[in-house]
């Protein structure tokens, strides 16, 4: 599958899995309104997805890779606007995630979820970065490599801010490291 650069369509109710991009093909085209799991367990190193895709909120982007020091990535070069008509969830299960450059520009208009039994490790990029929401449902959300620079009023030594601009920030149960 490769080479296959057509499109994928998954419609909701509907689930396939991936271990690597060439599963589905590099730069082939996907329409997320089901469900497509990333899983990398037993496989270590960074994902690099290298896809456009869309959906809309029923669409679940599940990332799993083998440790949380992994990084997933989206890749800006290969798929420019990856996510720009992604309304759905992207639920972070053991990985690394740098909200910054194409990884925010993906999840601009997504909810990046994290749930029990999980640990994601975010890195915020410099300046501002937005995702369309945030959801935290148990798991471990550390955000202590994070460093903010710059003028911005709600950062102090010992306070860090999360804001949800135009988005929802929910804490219905897990840890969320702030160092």
């Amino acid at each position: 599958n490769s080479y296959f650069s057509g499109e994928w369509n998954l419609a909701n109710g509907a689930k396939a899995t991936i271990s690597q991009t060439d599963n589905i093909g590099v730069g082939s085209y996907v329409v997320l309104d089901g469900q497509m799991t990333v899983d990398r367990t037993g496989v270590a190193g960074d994902f690099t997805w290298e896809n456009r895709f869309e959906g809309n909120n029923t669409g679940l982007l599940v990332v799993n890779l083998d440790s949380e020091t992994d990084n997933f990535i989206f890749h800006s070069l290969i798929c420019p606007g990856a996510g720009a008509n992604y309304t759905g969830t992207v639920r972070l299960g053991t990985v690394t995630v740098d909200l910054e450059d194409s990884n925010t520009e993906a999840l601009t208009l997504a909810t990046l979820e994290s749930t029990s039994g999980t640990k994601t490790i975010i890195k915020a990029g410099s300046g501002e970065n937005q995702i369309g929401g945030l959801v935290i449902d148990g798991g471990h959300l550390d955000f202590s490599s994070t460093r903010i620079t710059g003028n911005t009023q709600c950062v102090t030594d010992d306070n860090i801010c999360l804001i949800a601009a135009g988005g929802d920030f929910y804490l219905s149960k897990g840890t969320v490291s702030i160092d």
